[in-house]
């Protein structure tokens, strides 16, 4: 039996129904969740792989969530096993948070 995932069981912020509906700030905590291993409680943990596997229409997130896919892994080690490249996902969270705050205060 296939597992149907449902929006508000990956986004948990209310009024957030899909990916393009987040914003930066939001996709930095999505990323800090996927690090958890309960994911966090604006997110689940799985709410990263989903939402570089989902079509988006804002154009801000699409250039974000290309940088996020095209670095996500490290590459793969002698037995072809990829690992996560957590230095990369902290990095990114931190810059997103810097360019949401940037964009805030009007800098």
């Amino acid at each position: 039996m296939t597992k149907l995932i449902r929006a508000y069981d990956i986004i948990k912020i209310p009024g957030k129904k899909r990916f393009d509906d987040l914003n930066l700030n939001e996709i930095a905590i999505m990323i800090s969740a996927s690090l958890e291993p309960e994911g966090n409680e604006c997110f689940a943990k799985s709410a990263l792989d989903e939402f570089l596997n989902v079509r988006l229409k804002n154009v801000e997130l699409i250039d974000t969530q290309k940088a996020i896919s095209e670095n996500v892994y490290l590459p793969a080690n002698r037995s072809g096993i990829r690992r996560i490249n957590e230095p990369f996902l902290r990095r990114m969270a931190e810059k997103l948070q810097q360019s949401q705050d940037t964009h805030h205060s009007g800098k």
